[in-house]
């Protein structure tokens, strides 16, 4: 199970998936459309496709 909270920790996005799925594949879909100016995750996903370009 992948989860997102919002500021309060209330769940906004769960995404299901079977126990052999990476959890940085599903960053992108977790993160869709929240409108978050910030995000705060695990290294477990950590990925290139959300990580922001300095």
């Amino acid at each position: 199970m992948h989860m997102a909270v919002n500021a309060a920790g209330k769940p906004v996005r769960f995404i299901f998936t079977s126990g052999t799925v990476a959890d940085c594949s599903q960053a992108k879909n977790l993160i869709k459309d929240t409108g978050a100016k910030y995000l705060l995750a695990d290294r477990g996903y950590d990925t290139n496709e959300i990580r922001p370009v300095r």
